[in-house]
């Protein structure tokens, strides 16, 4: 099933609601709705530009709200994590910081997500 505007428009409140919890109002943020490589969603920075694209898979299996404002608040964290991920790069392999920066998303979605998200 594809995602609908509707659904985007869910993803962009959401992604506004936690851009404004974390304080990331240094950046400027687009939202887009495409095609994504087999994720939900997907976060392109531009570190040197301050900028930050948050992105909603156009194809997703049965959408609903709650997949929606979570794949929002995982980009989101992504978007927070970014500075980490780029210093963590130059020391280490993308692979092993990419499944570390995960892993500090995985349990900030079973705690802060599940307990701020309404």
């Amino acid at each position: 099933m594809k995602t609908t505007k509707k659904h985007f428009e869910i993803f962009k409140k959401e992604c506004q609601k936690w851009i404004d919890f974390f304080g990331l109002s240094e950046y400027g943020i687009e939202f887009f709705h495409g095609e994504v490589d087999e994720c939900r969603g997907s976060t392109t920075d531009y570190e040197h530009d301050m900028r930050i694209d948050l992105h909603l898979s156009a194809k997703l299996l049965n959408p609903s709200r709650e997949m929606i404002a979570k794949t929002a608040f995982h980009e989101v964290c992504e978007a927070l994590l970014m500075r980490l991920r780029r210093l963590g790069d130059i020391y280490c392999s993308h692979e092993i910081v990419n499944k570390e920066v995960h892993a500090v998303i995985h349990k900030l979605e079973n705690s802060v997500f599940k307990s701020i998200k309404k």
